[in-house]
């Protein structure tokens, strides 16, 4: 195993224990981390989004093939993954290299850490609500899936 998989393991394993067991449907924490991050969002090339039931990864992927065919540059994200945690990156076709990944969540931790420890007590935070991760995500049985094109961040 190189030292790059073993730290990709580490980090992912470290950003797993961070998710919270319940949903917080509030949108303060994001937009804090998003300014903190300079609004990367603001950035985004057009974004196409597709959410449903059933066939979401199929249909992403056949757009990101038919748009990349076109030559556009494409970005596609899905969650949740299939086997590898950078399946859910993919950039004109390839998924994130392990580097970035531990780059990324290394960079990017302490910061996620001093907004969860700065948060008032019940504001922002897993315990604060009655909403489960799987009563909220299985009742419609929708995942996330997106493709950006034209070109990527």
């Amino acid at each position: 195993m190189s030292q790059t998989h073993a730290q990709s393991d580490a980090v992912l394993e470290r950003l797993l224990a961070l998710h919270p067991k319940r949903i917080d449907l509030v949108l303060d924490r994001i937009e804090r981390l998003l300014a903190e991050l300079g609004h990367p969002e603001r950035k985004l090339p057009p974004v196409i989004h597709v959410a449903g039931t059933n066939g979401k990864g199929s249909v992403c992927v056949l757009v990101e093939r038919v748009l990349r065919a076109a030559g556009v540059r494409t970005g596609l994200f899905t969650s949740p993954h299939l086997v590898d945690f950078r399946e859910r990156f993919v950039i004109d076709g390839e998924a994130i290299s392990e580097a970035h990944v531990v780059e990324f969540i290394s960079r990017w931790t302490p910061t996620v850490h001093q907004r969860r420890a700065s948060a008032p007590s019940g504001a922002g935070r897993p315990e604060s609500n009655g909403w489960s991760e799987t009563s909220a995500n299985s009742s419609s049985g929708n995942a996330v899936r997106s493709a950006a094109v034209n070109s990527c961040v």
